[in-house]
């Protein structure tokens, strides 16, 4: 059997310092986390991406995309994270994390449930610039298969890297034309060995409040090489894999765009944030 991600998946980490300690659910799938406001000091929204390590998945090793509000001083943390990847069973999963931040560095535990399965495992990082983290991530057990009726079937692999910048940070710069402000156009300039490209646009309001991806996620776009070449630009709203909403005059929103090849490696990442007229 082949295996195969129905979509390409992105993880999306909302972290937020706290004061308090943030009860979970019981039972083996984690109750997502109650919205969070940040204390006792202002955090910073950093964006980026995650990989698949291709030896922990050697069938479909995927990136996706990674969001965290990191706070300025030494504290504890706390934050809901999606797999928005469709799984086999349609579902939109969901799942915590928590963790402390010490200097430049912060490290952590998460959990998370895709199609009823729930994944444990930890995650670490320090500061690689001034504007970026890097880090790793693990996954208790390793690598999984996961095989449903039918043809779907996946591998969850047992860790891979991560990458997070603030925003209007990256590997390259990307543009956003709002002559048309409810049809922005976004072009970008990726590397020729690219095989694939994922743009993702977010309610930056909705995600600073804690709204979490399945409130703020507004539209997402996907494209794959099949030997014509990779777009270098897209309209919003046009090729969705998921369906477009309705940007409102007076909003913030984010949008994030990262190619990567044929291992999974991803090879240019850009984020910007626009403001509709």
């Amino acid at each position: 059997m082949k295996y195969q991600k129905r979509i390409l998946y992105s993880l999306v980490i909302l972290l937020t310092a706290f004061i308090s300690a943030c009860g979970g659910g019981g039972g083996s799938t984690p109750a997502p986390a109650a919205p969070v406001t940040p204390a006792p000091s202002n955090p910073e929204l950093y964006i980026g991406y995650y990989t698949e390590s291709p030896i922990a998945d050697t069938n479909n090793p995927t990136p996706g995309v990674l969001y965290m509000y990191l706070p300025d001083t030494d504290t504890s943390f706390s934050g809901e994270f999606f797999f928005s990847y469709v799984g086999c069973l349609g579902s939109f999963d969901a799942g915590l994390l928590s963790g402390s931040k010490t200097g430049n560095a912060f490290s952590g535990t998460w959990s998370g449930d895709i199609d009823n399965n729930l994944s444990t495992g930890t995650f670490t990082s320090t500061a690689s610039s001034s504007t970026s983290y890097t880090g790793t991530w693990t996954r208790d057990g390793g690598s999984e298969d996961f095989i449903f009726v039918g043809p779907c079937a996946y591998t969850i692999a047992g860790n891979g890297d991560f990458t997070i910048f603030k925003v209007a940070n990256g590997t390259f710069s990307m543009g956003v034309n709002l002559d048309s402000p409810f049809s922005p156009v976004f072009s970008f300039n990726l590397s020729a060995s690219a095989s694939a490209v994922k743009l993702n646009v977010f309610d930056k309001v909705c995600l600073t409040n804690g709204g979490g991806v399945s409130s703020c996620a507004m539209w997402e776009y996907a494209s794959f090489d099949t030997g014509s070449g990779l777009p270098t630009s897209v309209t919003y709203g046009v090729g969705s894999t998921i369906s477009p909403q309705a940007l409102v005059s007076g909003n913030t929103y984010l949008v994030t765009v990262f190619s990567y090849d044929g291992s999974g490696d991803v090879l240019d990442f850009a984020n910007s944030e626009f403001l509709i007229p």
